[in-house]
């Protein structure tokens, strides 16, 4: 066979936060004008994508990872992305933590 094509089941997955990246863009904005898109969670605990509204900075990112406690209604911890590959790294940071949180309350 000359050449593979690329057919549904051969196409590259996306990765976890460029799927929510997109999800991001059809959510709509809350009062604040940020929007949020849940990338899993694990009890109470909740690994989010956030995007913020520009503050007038050029340097200012939109992107947040965030470690959120449901029934708190807190954020737990939080990191600023640049780009969408520093976000998938610290996306796995944070979900081990939120993992690991909820096994130590179960």
């Amino acid at each position: 066979m000359p050449g593979k094509i690329l057919r549904k089941k051969n196409r590259p997955r996306l990765g976890r936060v460029n799927q929510a990246y997109i999800s991001l863009m059809l959510t709509p904005e809350s009062d604040d004008g940020s929007r949020t898109v849940s990338l899993a969670r694990y009890g109470v605990y909740e690994v989010q994508l956030v995007e913020v509204p520009h503050v007038g900075t050029r340097d200012a990112s939109p992107l947040w990872i965030n470690l959120y406690r449901r029934d708190t209604r807190c954020s737990l911890d939080s990191c600023r992305c640049d780009d969408l590959d520093d976000a998938e790294m610290t996306v796995q940071d944070l979900l081990s933590q939120a993992k690991r949180l909820h096994e130590a309350e179960a």
